[in-house]
């Protein structure tokens, strides 16, 4: 492992070192006293093993007949202390002799850059309260560097399709489109409701493409105002605008090379819709107050929580933006059309959060789980995932009552579980429901099914049909068989 540490450099940190006598720990409190150091220093190497020894870092110097490796070998060492000799003949035998993975540190007047691998050298004279500092150093370095390469590796797992934990068959049919065109630079449009997983999905389609070593950006089009969307998107050059210092590259030209991902698609003006055709089809831009035209080399992945062809048809979003964006249009299914999918992702969050919080894991009940099942879930897989957070850190030791869900979804939940257990729906219901006064969204989920259910009987099936007959897309009225469960039922004639 290397560590830099530049002895000439006025760091307050480091030239103003003083060993303070207090508070003085002893040595067996020392927090080396279970690592071992091999030192490889001057002529008295045995002096500075038995000061390292007594200052709480238990220390050996090589005996005289030994070779480096036959040192290195006695035992597995965390500290090596080289001078310029033993750094010589560290690099004559080898890159890592004996597959030493510990620390270097160089005293002395440093001896070139060749040799096993770069590390900084302390100057003489060199007191042990300064190796041993160094050494401390040198260890958070390498704990923060495993920690930040585990981190890669959990996030490199989570990333892959496999992370979804999904078993529904629409959800594994978008997830099967989605791998086949990852490797690919083909654009794509995502769309779902809130909270289904639009950003993790596109994330992923990053990082399972050629273009994963490249940057991700993300822009969030209805968090900007439509004012300063375009400079965010495209840039600007300097006195463009007031506030315009500087020329400045906009979110395009930070993902060349990568993939920008666009969230809320349907929220961006129609003046800047025109500008982002022409980014999809030519692959060029200009920065705001600019003449000059720029090449990027970029992936577009588009997301819209709303449905694109009504906002086409109220005027409000480009026909021909819809269909440059929907090369592959992966819809992701709300999670109360994923039932089987609910104990796995319960179960995913239980585990995460139980080892965040250092909690036992702890098990539903039988309420518990009614609840969580009869739950409408109008946030998706976000709001499952901070109520399982909640319900981790409310929960009795290993077991999760209803007591650790939050009272108005354990009320909206039994709200929705009575009226769903009507044996059919049908028109009167709603009017039922609205006498004990409850949301209207559920007070009309019955009546709509039923209307649902009529136009298709009525058309033998033909959902075309179906879709212009009650005035709506095809693609509102599948999601709205979906919500249903209709979309498997087979429809006769009226």
């Amino acid at each position: 492992m290397s560590i830099k540490i530049d002895v000439n450099t006025p760091d307050p940190d480091q030239a103003a070192f003083v060993h303070r006598p207090w508070p003085q720990r002893p040595p067996e409190n020392s927090p080396f006293q279970n690592f071992r150091c091999l030192v490889l220093v001057g002529d008295q190497p045995r002096t500075l093993a038995r000061n390292l020894t007594l200052a709480g870092l238990p220390s050996e110097a090589a005996l005289p007949e030994e070779s480096m490796g036959q040192a290195l070998d006695r035992q597995a060492w965390d500290l090596v202390l080289l001078d310029a000799d033993s750094h010589s003949a560290w690099a004559w035998e080898g890159p890592d002799p004996a597959g030493f993975e510990g620390v270097l540190i160089g005293i002395g007047e440093a001896s070139g850059s060749d040799g096993p691998r770069p590390f900084s050298w302390l100057s003489t004279p060199c007191k042990p309260p300064e190796i041993l500092r160094a050494f401390g150093h040198a260890r958070e370095q390498d704990s923060l560097r495993k920690e930040n390469q585990n981190l890669r590796a959990k996030l490199k797992q989570s990333l892959g399709f496999d992370g979804f934990n999904s078993v529904d068959p629409h959800m594994d049919a978008v997830l099967e489109t989605a791998r086949a065109v990852a490797p690919s630079r083909a654009t794509v449009l995502i769309l779902g409701e809130s909270g289904t997983g639009k950003t993790r999905l596109a994330r992923t389609l990053h990082e399972n493409s050629n273009r994963k070593d490249a940057p991700f950006t993300v822009v969030h089009c209805g968090a900007l105002p439509s004012a300063l969307l375009e400079s965010e998107l495209f840039g600007h050059a300097k006195g463009a605008f007031t506030g315009a210092i500087r020329d400045k590259p906009g979110r395009f030209e930070e993902a060349d090379g990568g993939t920008i991902f666009l969230d809320e698609i349907n929220s961006a003006p129609l003046d800047l819709q025109v500008k982002l055709l022409r980014v999809i089809q030519e692959r060029v831009l200009e920065r705001v107050g600019e003449n000059r035209t720029r090449k990027v080399d970029v992936r577009i992945i588009a997301a819209s929580n709303q449905d694109l062809q009504q906002a086409i048809d109220a005027g409000d979003f480009r026909e021909d933006l819809y269909w440059r964006l929907n090369v592959v249009s992966l819809a992701l299914p709300p999670l109360r059309e994923r039932p089987q999918d609910l104990a796995r992702l319960v179960e995913v969050f239980l585990r995460r959060f139980a080892a965040d919080y250092d909690r036992p894991i702890p098990r539903p009940d039988a309420g518990a789980l009614e609840i969580l099942s009869s739950y409408d879930w109008p946030g998706n897989i976000r709001q499952l995932e901070n109520v399982i957070e909640r319900a981790v850190l409310m929960a009795d030791g290993d077991r999760l009552h209803v007591g650790a869900l939050p009272a108005d979804l354990v009320e909206e939940a039994r709200k929705h579980s009575a009226g769903m257990q009507a044996s059919e729906p049908n028109l009167q219901l709603g009017m039922d429901r609205l006498r004990a006064i409850i949301p209207l969204k559920t007070a009309l989920e019955g009546p709509e099914k039923a209307i649902l259910i009529h136009a298709l009987e009525a058309t033998q099936g033909n959902r075309k049909q179906a879709a212009e007959e009650l005035g709506i897309n095809r693609t509102t009225l599948f999601n709205k068989m979906r919500k249903h469960g209709l979309m498997d039922r087979e429809f006769g004639a009226a």
